[in-house]
């Protein structure tokens, strides 16, 4: 937004200029408009009518030419050239016979222009051609006559014509501005002036005064009587505006005195609350990225700053035990821990007023002492001498009571409205306690769902043996740890002889229980650091036996088919034997043969296979 101060420093330069001007620029943009389209109908003009001259004179000589050609006489043939060539208009006439013959004549001014290099273009749109005919024969073509615009005339033509027309729109225009011109200064800018004069007398004592303008009365107003009525009504508005604020400023006078006073009182009760909300945002700043587990210890803080402020022997948290009837003490200040046995750490309801019981959604705020009242039981369980208690409330509902031993508050103390706020602010202390406690429990019930969940995800819930996934994350390990140390890796692949016949012999359900058994059974064999037995689906087995050699699985291996044999788990349906038996196949790491897990547990596979043939044996991969 401009300043004013900067608007009246500028130079001052009239209206009536800034019209001219653009009444000067827009006549002479619509003068060479106009010029230039007058210009081009003259030249249009012109031009036809210089060709209808060049047709006029071929049309004089066309026969006589003729004639003079078919008689071969050349003289007469140039001497009517030249009598063509002195035709108005006609600058250079051209005649070419059949037999290629040509005969010029041109004026003086034409002829010096082809002396110096300036040729006729043959296509010239300002020349005439026409042929030749015999006057015996009409299908006889005996020349070609070609005529040219004398260009100097021409153009001589076209620049008087162009002066005329741009002299005539020039004092048009100008004649136009100065018009236009006279009409503003004499309508307008006259009696803007008047009026800026008239409003540069203006000043805070002479406002309400009207504006006029000179000029003669009318029956209609214009754009100059709104502009003046409407100042007029903005003077009049000011200047009631200007007795308002006078009559304003002597009431704002006589009030102010009065006000400072309230605001050096307001001053001083903002002084405390600014303090106590200092206060307050310190207490709640304890509650932000609270460690687990210390909320008792932040509220405590809390307790401690309120009975301080207030000036409290003792500042209590009460919560409200609904099986015990009573008010029991949540958190104090100081702590309790020494004083198990003192008597007002529980407030039952026969020792609070009536009503407070009755309604335990009104406001509580009780305040007593001694003295004034000594049938109040209240100072004696505190062991004071005078007391406050208010309501600590979440919903509307009275959950608590906070409460100052030592001191006695009443509720049109200046204090009331603090002890309110500290009330409310232990009613959100004892949410973020709860909410952690809740936190808490949530926390443990979650990490015990993750250490359940884990391990059911890393073991077969059939057999409690490791799973595929789990066999699959330690299978990688152990054949690194193998490559690297270059120490022997063995796999042994067992797998339940018969067990299809077994199911179908027993039902699933004992075949559920003969997996479980032989898994009781194998697990005491494979118990050394490293060692991994597991399920890896159906009836099929498989051992990982870090650090062990062929030799040693090979044992492993029998341990296994002897234990479930000594077993005697009964299987009639089996063509091997009247008891449940396995086969088992082992295979051992070859250092520079196997690339990786699978290929040796493909050879595991493959003498898995080459057992079952025989079933009841163990065979060791080659």
């Amino acid at each position: 937004m401009t300043d004013p101060v900067q608007q009246a420093a500028k130079p001052f330069r009239p209206l009536s200029r800034r019209v001219v001007a653009w009444a000067l620029l827009y006549s002479t943009l619509v003068t060479l408009l106009m010029t230039a389209v007058l210009i081009g109908v003259d030249y249009h003009e012109e031009r036809t009518a210089a060709l209808d001259q060049l047709r006029f004179a071929a049309a004089s000589y066309r026969k006589s030419l003729a004639n003079s050609l078919w008689d071969l006489d050349m003289a007469a043939v140039r001497l009517q050239m030249d009598g063509l060539a002195s035709f108005p208009m006609v600058g250079h006439a051209v005649l070419t016979t059949t037999i290629g013959q040509n005969v010029h004549a041109h004026k003086r001014s034409t002829a010096l222009l082809l002396d110096h290099g300036s040729e006729h273009d043959p296509a010239d749109s300002l020349s005439w051609r026409e042929p030749l005919v015999s006057p015996f024969n009409p299908d006889l073509v005996v020349g070609h006559l070609h005529l040219y615009v004398d260009r100097p005339a021409f153009l001589h033509h076209i620049e008087t014509g162009a002066m005329r027309i741009l002299t005539g729109e020039a004092i048009k225009g100008l004649v136009l501005c100065l018009l236009i011109a006279w009409l503003i200064g004499r309508l307008v800018t006259r009696h803007l002036s008047h009026m800026a004069a008239q409003v540069a007398q203006l000043h805070p004592t002479a406002l309400g005064q009207g504006l006029g303008l000179q000029r003669h009365e009318r029956r209609h107003e214009d754009e100059l009587d709104q502009l003046c009525g409407a100042f007029n009504q903005l003077n009049r508005q000011l200047a009631e505006y200007i007795d308002n604020k006078r009559t304003m400023e002597d009431e704002l006078r006589q009030h102010r005195d009065r006000l400072s006073e309230m605001v050096g009182e307001r001053t001083r009760s903002l002084e405390r609350l600014r303090g106590f909300h200092g206060l307050i945002i310190r207490v709640l700043t304890r509650f932000i990225n609270l460690p687990p587990g210390h909320a008792n210890e932040a509220v405590d803080h809390g307790l401690s700053a309120f009975g301080d402020y207030f000036g409290a022997r003792r500042c209590l948290l009460y919560t409200y035990n609904m099986e015990a009837h009573g008010f029991t003490v949540a958190n104090a200040w100081p702590p309790l821990n020494d004083d198990s046995d003192w008597k007002g750490s529980f407030l039952s309801d026969d020792v609070l007023p009536r009503r407070m019981l009755a309604d335990r959604r009104t406001r509580v705020w009780l305040c007593g002492d001694r003295k004034s009242n000594p049938e109040d039981l209240l100072p004696a369980l505190l062991g004071c001498d005078a007391y406050t208690a208010v309501g600590v409330e979440v919903k509307g509902n009275t959950v608590g009571l906070l409460c100052l031993a030592g001191r006695a508050i009443l509720q049109e103390n200046e204090n009331a409205t603090l002890l309110e706020l500290a009330a409310r602010v232990s009613a959100n202390m004892l949410d973020h306690k709860a909410a952690q406690m809740t936190l808490l429990d949530t926390q443990q019930a979650l990490q015990k769902a993750n250490r359940e969940l884990h391990s059911l995800s890393r073991h077969d819930s059939l057999t409690g043996l490791a799973n595929r996934r789990h066999f699959d994350e330690m299978k990688e390990v152990e054949f690194r740890r193998a490559i690297r140390a270059d120490s022997p890796l063995s796999v042994l692949m067992v797998d339940i002889d018969e067990f299809k016949r077994y199911n179908d012999n027993y039902g699933h359900a004992q075949g559920d229980r003969c997996l479980q058994a032989l898994a009781e059974l194998l697990t005491p064999l494979f118990n050394r650091a490293g060692e991994l037995l597991a399920r890896l689906g159906g009836e099929e087995f498989v051992v990982l036996l870090p650090n062990t050699g062929p030799e040693q699985a090979q044992v492993l291996a029998e341990r296994i088919r002897e234990a479930t044999w000594d077993a005697h788990i009964p299987h009639e349906s089996s063509n091997v034997a009247d008891r449940v038996t396995v086969s088992v196949g082992v295979a051992c790491l070859k250092h520079g043969l196997h690339q990786d897990f699978d290929s040796l547990l493909q050879d595991a596979d493959l003498a898995l296979y080459r057992a079952k043939n025989g079933r009841n044996r163990t065979v060791l991969a080659e």
